[in-house]
């Protein structure tokens, strides 16, 4: 039985934040927004970007799934393929859904679990080279046809792009808009031809270690972390 995770939001990673109802964060929409196909598709270590009405149909998911109210909205969203999104939210209450599943016929179902603070937040970009403190999750879920981990956290606004390295696997280029970034890579693919929700390993285990550098503008590492 799949268990649901509706906790406090830890308050070691709101940095920046100020509890008053939050501004509409940008909404970063890439130059070209990724196709259905590839949002379900092959997971790639590079992310792709979203158009507003994939963005608000994702946003609106995760709000239904953990109960957030209608003033929480996205800061963050993390899509690479698979049919995972994961999101961080904010406004009227901050958390995170830890992975949704986006359909082939463009649906967006809860799959993983999620936190849900109690208190309202105002996200502001942290400033200079912060990165972390991260967060570590799992993927896995749901019909997920995938299993894995993911990192997030706050990233400073002098830093331009992430990199998370885990243990024995490519390097990943993580998301990184409004201050946050975040990352998942998969563990196991289930079988293709298995009906949905089966095949998946049943227990993940502990997270490989991982090692997350910050980048400035000019490609310079600036910050670097472990977990």
């Amino acid at each position: 039985m799949e268990t649901r995770r509706v906790g406090l939001f830890a308050a070691v990673v709101l940095v920046g934040v100020l509890a008053a109802c939050a501004d509409e964060p940008d909404v970063p929409l890439g130059p070209v927004p990724a196709t259905l196909a590839e949002l379900t598709g092959a997971w790639r270590a590079a992310p792709l970007s979203l158009d507003q009405v994939m963005w608000s149909t994702i946003e609106g998911a995760c709000r239904r799934d953990i109960e957030f109210p209608a003033g929480a909205h996205a800061l963050h969203i993390e899509v690479r393929g698979g049919g995972v999104a994961i999101v961080r939210m904010t406004g009227a209450q901050s958390g995170a859904c830890d992975a949704l599943q986006i359909t082939p016929d463009g649906r967006v179902n809860g799959a993983g679990g999620g936190q849900r603070s109690e208190a309202a937040e105002r996200w502001l970009v942290p400033p200079g080279n912060l990165l972390g403190p991260i967060q570590q999750q799992t993927v896995e879920g749901g019909d997920l046809k995938f299993t894995g981990w993911s990192v997030s956290g706050p990233v400073g606004a002098g830093i331009q792009t992430v990199i998370v390295q885990p243990l024995g696997q490519p390097q990943i280029v993580a998301t990184v808009m409004n201050g946050w970034f975040s990352a998942w890579w998969p563990a196991q693919l289930a079988d293709p031809n298995a009906p949905a929700g089966r095949g998946l390993q049943p227990h993940l285990g502990n997270m490989p270690a991982v090692t997350i550098q910050g980048l400035d503008v000019n490609g310079e590492v600036v910050n670097q972390i472990r977990g």
